[in-house]
C-alpha cells in the first residue's frame, strides 16, 4: 500500500511540474498604512473609503480599455448576455436584463473613446455604472487611462 501511495504522489508531482501555478499578481506599491480612528462608521464611510480603497478619480476624459488578457464575448443565442473571458476562462457573466447600462458601456469600449462618449452612447450616467467600473479597474479587467494626446 505504501508503494502505491508513493507512485500516486510521484504522479501528482509530475503533473504539478508540467503545469506550474500562475505567478501571483504583482501589486502596485502602496503607502505605509496609518491608523484611522473611526467614531461613526456610517457617517464617516465616504472618507474611510477614500483613504482605504485608493480609487481613481472618474471623469469624462478617461479612456477605458480592456486588459490584454480580457475578451468580451457575445452569446449568439441570447444577445443580452456578455461573457468576460480572462486568460481563456469565463470569469464573469453580464446579463443585459439585470445591468443594461453596464452591458451597453462594455459593448462600446474600444480603447479609443472617452468615458464621456461611452456614457452618452450607452445612454446612462456615471452613477449608474460607477461601482462596477471601479471594481473592474480594481480587478484588472479595465484600465482607465488619460486621453491620447497629439492628434
Amino acid at each position: 500500500m505504501e508503494f502505491l501511495l508513493r507512485v500516486v504522489n510521484l504522479g501528482l508531482l509530475d503533473v504539478m511540474l508540467q503545469q506550474p501555478p500562475t505567478p501571483p499578481v504583482e501589486a502596485t506599491p502602496a503607502p505605509v498604512p496609518v491608523e484611522l480612528t473611526i467614531g461613526d462608521w456610517e457617517s464617516e464611510r465616504g472618507g474611510i473609503e477614500a483613504r482605504v480603497l485608493r480609487r481613481p478619480d472618474l471623469h469624462d476624459a478617461l479612456v477605458p480599455s480592456f486588459d490584454d488578457s480580457v475578451l468580451l464575448l457575445t452569446d449568439q443565442k441570447d444577445p443580452l448576455l456578455r461573457y468576460l473571458v480572462i486568460d481563456g476562462e469565463i470569469q464573469f457573466v453580464v446579463d443585459g436584463e439585470e445591468m443594461p447600462q453596464w452591458q451597453r458601456l462594455l459593448d462600446g469600449i474600444d480603447g479609443q473613446r472617452t468615458l464621456g462618449e461611452l456614457l452618452a452612447a450607452a445612454e446612462c450616467q456615471l452613477s449608474d455604472v460607477e461601482e462596477v467600473l471601479f471594481q473592474s479597474a480594481e480587478f484588472g479587467l479595465l484600465t482607465l487611462s488619460g486621453p491620447a494626446t497629439g492628434e
